[in-house]
């Protein structure tokens, strides 16, 4: 299942921001999550949701994916205080701010990405292809419960950070800003 192929340094670069960026998401709800290891099903498949959120750049494309059971989702849901909310909504948004996260560590390297908007899919069984370029996979524990993303990213060759529009990462949401 792990197609991750460590032959690009920017790919390198982004998995590592990511998973930095998935911890600071969880934490920020009061969930601690640690990286486990990425294991096959051996249970009856559970119904879980999937997120997937587009990213472009100049000189790369590709999608982060994040995909979680139905109970998982409502854990969140109860942290963030979304009783009322649809499990879909809530794992397209922890998807949008996991990207954007990774989004402003990435403008610190001299990576500028675009995001699109999130697309959902609830079911048993969710598979996935295989994308064009390079992904991989990272599983997450939290606290009676797990979490996959998967990054994928397609790099023009010849791709490398533009060095001249690295830039300090913005404020993150709901941080507090003085003019």
């Amino acid at each position: 299942m792990d197609t991750h192929r460590p032959e690009n340094p920017a790919f390198e670069l982004m998995n590592n921001h990511l998973a930095l960026a998935v911890r600071e998401l969880f934490d920020a709800y009061g969930f601690a999550v640690d990286p486990s290891p990425l294991v096959e099903a051996t249970s009856e498949p559970e119904k879980e949701g999937m997120a997937v959120i587009g990213y472009a750049g100049n000189g790369l494309r590709g999608a982060v994916i994040l995909i979680a059971t139905e109970p998982t989702v409502c854990a969140w849901m109860t942290a963030a205080d979304l009783s009322d909310g649809e499990v879909a909504d809530t794992l397209g948004e922890f998807s949008n701010m996991l990207l954007g996260r990774l989004k402003a560590k990435l403008l610190g390297e001299g990576i500028v990405i675009f995001a699109t908007t999130p697309t959902t899919a609830t079911g048993v069984g969710l598979r996935l292809s295989n994308p064009p370029g390079q992904c991989a996979w990272c599983t997450f524990d939290g606290p009676d419960w797990r979490v996959t993303v998967r990054l994928d990213a397609k790099f023009d060759r010849g791709f490398e950070p533009d060095l001249s529009r690295k830039a300090a990462p913005p404020a993150l949401a709901g941080g507090f800003i003085e003019f």
